[in-house]
């Protein structure tokens, strides 16, 4: 009894936990994402609906961060290692970054033919670099892409408020673009939408009654009142009174009386 009281209580807590983590990064989003420019991002100007569909950008593969899992007895990375996240950049084609790279890509007729070490004069200036995409659409190492692409559009939801990058991932990238202040950086969830509140509420509400609903009951079972002990029936018997009929007290013959006389004698 007690195993399905703890299950139910652990259940219960982990309904309430993901139902606050919809709530509060759900809480004032619309049903429908903003169409944002992410231009205007990059210049400080942070849309307040966290659904968005970001306009034409670049996506720079190479400057990724991935968590992977090896299995056990496994030795290194593989193709078939399994991917749980994966994490790039994303800058505006119209901003510092963009333009820069269009001419690159002009100049030596591809990204695959830019050199690693450049004049000073043609950096491209990755510190503006205000979105990182978090994914889950690639599920092998071997399948992760690479280069730089440009893409029309990208939806997602803005989840700085329940998702942060762990230490290590954060060091990855500040090796890449040096000093990063991740708290205005907006991570993207490709393809996530926002719960609405009814789910959410809903949510918290039936991990509380997951969790108080058991305890109650516990209690109650435990206030109840002792039942007699059980055993072979018994009867109990009563004896009847004994019955009682009036008995005649018996006639007993006067004496003779010498002052009687007797007319027949």
């Amino acid at each position: 009894m007690w195993r399905v009281v703890i299950g139910m209580m652990i259940g219960g807590g982990f309904l309430c936990f993901f139902g606050y983590r919809e709530y509060k990064v759900s809480a004032g989003t619309s049903s429908v994402p903003a169409q944002v420019s992410l231009l205007d991002i990059e210049e400080g100007n942070i849309p307040e609906n966290n659904y968005l569909r970001v306009g034409p950008h670049y996506r720079w593969y190479d400057a990724c961060v991935y968590e992977y899992e090896i299995k056990k007895g496994g030795r290194g990375v593989t193709d078939d290692a399994r991917v749980n996240h994966f994490y790039y950049p994303v800058y505006a084609v119209d901003g510092q970054f963009g333009l820069k790279v269009k001419k690159l890509l002009k100049k030596y007729g591809g990204y695959d033919r830019i050199p690693d070490n450049l004049p000073d004069d043609e950096l491209v200036p990755i510190e503006t670099m205000m979105m990182i995409v978090k994914t889950s659409k690639y599920k092998k190492v071997g399948k992760l892409p690479e280069g730089l692409a440009e893409e029309e559009w990208i939806e997602g939801l803005v989840v700085n408020s329940i998702n942060t990058m762990d230490d290590e991932e954060k060091k990855l990238l500040e090796s890449e673009f040096g000093p990063l202040d991740f708290d205005k950086i907006l991570i993207l969830e490709q393809g996530r939408e926002p719960t609405s509140m009814g789910a959410a509420v809903g949510m918290m509400g039936g991990g509380v009654f997951l969790i108080l609903a058991p305890l109650v009951v516990m209690l109650n079972k435990g206030k109840a009142k002792p039942k007699p002990p059980t055993g072979p029936a018994t009867t109990r018997i009563t004896p009847e009174p004994a019955a009682f009929e009036p008995v005649a007290p018996p006639i007993t013959p006067a004496a003779p009386n010498d002052n009687d006389s007797n007319p027949y004698a």
